[in-house]
């Protein structure tokens, strides 16, 4: 949550402000129930993280997971102390704020969890929707009389789940299976809830009462007395673990200079002690916890003293009140939990959640989300084609250039930052605030709605506000001449000086473009802190990056939960840059798209190649199939994703659901590796009930499964299971160990895609780094033409470059690997029939301890539907599907390798290569994602992102990408100075050094599949 000073305002305005932004309101204002869901597809942001405010979270029993759930509509199980991400859990959503969650609880057993939130169910109610804790498996769903739900709790005896709400205000019980236990209408909106150890529960709400309720029997509660509070919201309740007292978390401030704490005892039903703290010029400490050993009560909030936003949580002795502070992170503090070992664990309004220890500093999950709360950092070039912006408190900003599709750190300097006034148009009072001024008018909010940014038109002939809830035209006469909902809040707004664009950064992380004469929605991009970046329309079209494909999707509504399908399993309908390039120029994404299919159509009639001209004039005449028709199936591992065993053997019971077409196999990839042999029964029934069952045979050492059900050429989101080997004690060979949660490999269910701005990995040592010689071998197939049969083709350094990698690469032989076979196709020799027939081999000879390199260099280029074409030397640009080497061959020969499999792709063009229409352009992008995807498991290594040229120079010896890979595979990327050279390694040092030599102009980019964990190319001699 954005938060700024400003002199003119009460420390007591701007608490009202903090209150009614976070989606909470004292006069309890907001509409009786939240809207239906919607039951379409819609996109979604999945960055592994949340996109958005963490509202609420929940420890399990037995404190091995944590769930977390927020305002970007997921709720997220992450293991415990280590943070990494095990499940996403989906609930029907819908428009506005119509699936935003606020509640989460463990049932007392830990097997379930529970969600609630904006949920709509019954008129007036709402719904809990229940998960398997271990697999994330939606269960069911129940309805409850709670409208707008703000906390959960599941009691434990007798056994009951506790839901209070906001609108309308109420307090509902119910059981496992939804049975009404209790419901009870409030005056005041309820936000705080906490069990008693007795098994009572405490309810707060916000007319100063703190209510206390108790079971009759299994079926029905009553109330059992209470107390009041003199400040008149508390918003969070803490037991103390003898039951004796209640501390107090409050929205309000006590007064204007000072935040209170105060701890009741129940008993007496009075107050106790109280903690006022002077020292936070601004906001609360709502959220309270108390530690397991009784010693300690945690308080964070959304207090803060300026400078900066660095949001202190009080860790308050009991009952002495001597006080140590810790900061908690940069934004508001929702929810407080403690654990058993003394750590308590916060929930943060930046996506993140941290864990604070009892000593030492606090330890939090890192966030992919770009923080864009700067109002004042979103800068533009004239056309809005460039735009820079901050993505955190003391981190260097982005900037993304859509016409060149690159991501760059840059602060913008030559561009525009918003105008934010001018004489002779009045805006006042915008930045947080409920009642802006624009032109002399207030500008006509809802309820709990804040204004948050505000930019003025060049010519001074509109200003555009952006809310926590629309972005809004407002003329210089001060009529609204529209007003557009919005997904996430508006933290920043600007306009290209030619006035046709509106630009936001919104509250999920995403940049926005609007048309500025209505207000239409033109695109959408979002990029993470390491370099990766998508941009879409609203149908779907998008161009991503290396390794981003996964970092939006479909979100499907049905009955009980969700599915989610990331976008790249829609590739080859919907990736559609010669869309997104049309988008800002005609200001309408369905004339952009028609256009670009009609160029599609054009560029048809000019191809000689008659295989081409068919494949192009056949996709341009069909119009994509709605995603809703052409879901893959959704697999779900049953159990925990992460297991130990001292037994090679790995038993694993799953279930299917297939809507549209029935999954006819089960996909097994072990460190990215195809599995072979593995038994495989498939489930009875696809409906996501019946089970089915795999078993493979897997390495005596710690490894990564990914498993893939396939229907057709539709093939489901990977689902990763964590395999942990221990060896068998003496006598005990063969006795496989139960399972038990441990860290996953993995922080998300999406394909990772490592970027040249990833620091290398350090810690543990890649697996496989002290192979002993023998245990496998290297085959290589290297690929360099600079000499064409159409000399107007030519190069300089392609041939070079691949015999040079190539007799690095046998240097090999004995060090890693027991032996070390090469094939080299240079100029002449690299025709389209050699080439193919290389790749053949190498898919024939790499075994499953083996690993297979591919190495091309030349010239590279994409057909006019986006197909990838690498040119050998008797290429001819017009007749690419007879001359060429195509992207599915290339997949066709990596995918299917039985051991590991690596590409490194250094092509370019030349201008009179795109000449004839055939080519429409040369981004690796399509191919690099293509390859890296978790089913075909292939680590890329391409020589540049975007639309970049791969540079080569004489001077260099080598290509630029060349040049600095054999310096890192020569050392200059063992970091750890181990001896060996991993692939994050080189990763990382392909990056640094292919920008030092070209300055700037390329940047490599690398792309691992999910369930590839780090491990050793090669060894130094």
């Amino acid at each position: 949550m954005k938060l700024s000073l400003l002199a003119t305002r009460t420390a007591g305005a701007l608490l009202t402000l903090l209150t009614l932004a976070g989606g909470m309101s004292a006069q309890a204002q907001a509409p009786a129930a939240a809207p239906a869901p919607a039951a379409d597809v819609q996109l979604r942001i999945e960055a592994g993280q949340h996109a958005g405010v963490v509202r609420r979270l929940a420890l399990s029993p037995d404190e091995r997971r944590l769930v977390t759930v927020g305002d970007d509509k997921t709720a997220r199980v992450w293991s415990v102390p280590d943070q990494a991400l095990q499940a996403v859990l989906r609930v029907p959503i819908g428009a506005g704020e119509a699936g935003r969650l606020y509640g989460a609880a463990f049932s007392p057993d830990g097997r379930e969890i529970v969600v609630g939130g904006s949920l709509a169910g019954a008129p007036g109610g709402s719904r809990l929707y229940f998960f398997d804790a271990a697999s994330g498996r939606a269960l069911r769903s129940v309805a409850i009389a709670a409208g707008d739900v703000k906390r959960l709790v599941w009691l434990k005896s007798p056994e009951a789940i506790a839901a209070c709400s906001a609108s309308p205000a109420m307090l509902t019980l119910v059981s496992r299976d939804g049975r009404p236990l209790l419901t009870e209408r409030f005056e005041a909106p309820c936000y705080g809830l906490a069990a008693h150890p007795d098994g009572s529960l405490l309810a707060a709400t916000f007319d100063g009462r703190v209510r206390r309720y108790a079971a009759r029997d299994r079926a029905s509660w009553q109330a059992a007395g209470g107390f009041a509070t003199e400040i008149r919201d508390p918003q969070s309740l803490a037991v103390s673990p003898d039951g004796r007292h209640v501390a107090v978390g409050y929205f309000s401030r006590l007064d204007a200079r000072s935040v209170a704490v105060d701890v009741f005892e129940l008993a007496a039903a009075s107050l106790a002690r109280r903690f006022t703290f002077n020292d936070l010029a601004v906001g609360n400490l709502m959220s309270v916890a108390w530690s397991r050993d009784g010693a300690s009560i945690a308080a964070a909030g959304t207090g803060f003293n300026p400078p900066g936003f660095r949001m202190p949580m009080k860790r308050i002795a009991w009952p002495g009140g001597e006080t140590r502070e810790v900061i908690a992170g940069n934004d508001s503090v929702f929810d407080v939990s403690a654990t058993s070992t003394g750590e308590f664990l916060l929930a943060s309004g930046d996506g993140a959640w941290t864990i604070a220890p009892a000593a030492g500093e606090p330890r939090r999950a890192q966030s992919a989300w770009p923080d864009l709360r700067s109002a004042g950092h979103l800068k533009l070039s004239a056309d809005a084609r460039s735009v820079a912006f901050g993505i955190g408190p003391g981190e260097p900003a982005q900037r993304f250039d859509i016409r060149r599709r690159l991501l760059t750190a840059d602060s913008g300097s030559d561009l525009s930052a918003p105008r934010q006034s001018a004489f002779s148009f009045s805006v006042r009072d915008w930045e947080d605030n409920l009642r802006p001024q624009v032109a002399g008018q207030a500008l006509a909010m809802e309820p709990a709605e804040v204004s948050r940014a505000v930019a003025l038109a060049a010519d001074n002939s509109a200003a555009f506000v952006g809310t926590t809830r629309s972005l809004r035209r407002i003329e210089r006469d001060g009529t609204q001449r529209w007003s557009m909902r919005t997904a996430a809040e508006v933290r920043a707004v600007n306009v290209g000086a030619d006035g046709r664009i509106v630009v936001t950064a919104m509250g999920d992380g995403t940049l926005a473009w609007w048309r500025a004469a209505d207000g239409l929605l033109l695109m959408q991009a979002f990029t993470t802190r390491d370099g990766r970046w998508i941009v879409w329309t609203a149908r779907g079209h998008y161009d991503a990056s290396v390794g981003a494909e996964s970092l939006i999707g479909w979100h499907v509504n049905r009955p009980g939960g969700a599915d989610f399908h990331s976008i790249g399993k829609f590739r080859s309908a919907y990736h559609r840059p010669d869309v997104i390039d049309r988008v800002l120029e005609t200001l309408d994404p369905d004339l952009a798209m028609s256009q670009a299919d009609e160029a599609r159509r054009l560029a048809a009639q000019k191809v000689l190649d008659e295989d081409l001209r068919q494949r192009i004039q056949a996709v341009a005449a069909a119009a994509p199939p709605p995603p809703e028709k052409v879901l893959p199936p959704v697999l779900t591992v049953l159990g925990e994703r992460a297991v130990r065993r001292n037994s090679t053997e790995l038993r694993l019971e799953f279930s299917v659901r297939a809507e549209r077409q029935p999954a006819d196999s089960l996909l097994v990839r072990v460190d990215g590796r195809p599995v072979e042999g593995a038994r495989i029964t498939l489930p009875a029934r696809q409906d996501g009930q019946s089970t089915g069952t795999v078993v493979v045979r897997m390495p005596a050492r710690d490894a990564e499964v990914v498993l893939f059900a396939v229907a057709g050429n539709l093939v489901s989101e990977p689902t990763q299971v964590s395999f942990r080997y221990e060896p068998p004690l003496a006598g005990s060979a063969g006795r496989p160990t139960p399972s038990v949660t441990t860290s996953p490999g993995s922080t998300s269910g999406s394909t990772s895609g490592s970027t040249s701005g990833v620091t290398p990995a350090t810690g543990t040592r890649p697996a496989n780094a002290s192979a002993p010689a023998g245990a496998k071998r290297l085959f290589v197939v290297a690929v360099g033409v600079s000499e064409y049969a159409r000399s107007d083709y030519n190069l300089r350094l392609p041939a070079k470059d691949a015999t040079d990698f190539l007799e690095l690469m046998k240097t090999q032989a004995g060090t890693l690997y027991s032996g070390v076979e090469g094939r080299l196709l240079v100029n002449g020799e690299a025709t389209r029939a050699k080439v193919l027939e290389a790749m053949n081999w190498l898919r024939a000879v790499v075994g499953e301890q083996d690993t297979g390199m591919l190495f091309i260099a030349g010239h590279g280029v994409n057909d006019a539907i986006g197909q990838y074409h690498f040119l050998p030397y008797d290429a001819d640009v017009a007749r690419p599907s007879r001359t060429a080497v195509p992207e599915t061959a290339i997949r066709q020969a990596l995918s299917s390798i039985k051991g590991r499999a690596v590409l490194f792709v250094d092509t370019c063009f030349a201008g009179n290569v795109m000449g004839s229409g055939a080519a429409a352009s040369h981004e690796i992008s399509r191919l690099a994602n293509t390859l890296s995807s978790a089913e075909n498991g292939v680590i890329v290594f391409s020589a540049s992102t975007g639309r970049q040229e791969s540079l080569e120079n004489p001077a260099w010896g080598n290509g630029a990408f060349t040049k600095a890979l054999i310096e890192g595979i020569r050392g200059g990327a063992d970091f750890r100075r181990e001896g060996v050279v991993t692939h994050q390694g080189l990763s990382y040092f392909l990056g640094q050094e292919v920008r030092n030599i070209t300055r700037g102009r390329q940047t490599p980019v690398t792309a691992v599949p999910l369930g590839v964990t780090d491990f050793a190319l090669v060894a130094l001699k």
